[in-house]
Order: structure tokens, then C-alpha cells, then sequence
């Protein structure tokens, strides 16, 4: 995902899911989740990618 992201992708879905990763490896990385889901705003989701499933009450 992280490669993806360094060529410049704009697909909602890809910051949606380094988000989402980022809230299930550690405290530290949680503290950055916020970072790329403000890069998912305004971006539009590719019809060939898929979003990790996210449960907000689980955190």
C-alpha cells in the first residue's frame, strides 16, 4: 500500500486501508491514523480496489 502511495495513487480506498492498518499495529501508528484518513477525504475509490472492514466500536 505504502508503494502504491509513493507513486501517487488517488484511490479512497488505498488511505482508507493504511488507516485502518495503522489503528491495528500499535498506540504510536493509532496516533497516525488520523493523518490518512484526512487523505481519504475528497479522493474517490477505485471500482478495482476494496476498503478494509473497520469497526469503530472496537476501538
Amino acid at each position: 500500500m505504502k508503494k502504491a502511495e509513493s507513486i501517487g495513487s488517488a484511490d479512497r480506498n488505498l488511505y482508507l486501508n493504511i488507516a485502518i492498518a495503522m489503528l491495528n499495529i500499535s498506540a504510536q501508528t493509532r496516533a497516525n491514523a488520523k493523518v490518512w484518513f484526512k487523505k481519504a477525504e475528497g479522493l474517490e475509490a477505485d471500482e478495482l480496489s476494496l476498503v478494509a472492514y473497520f469497526d469503530p466500536q472496537g476501538y
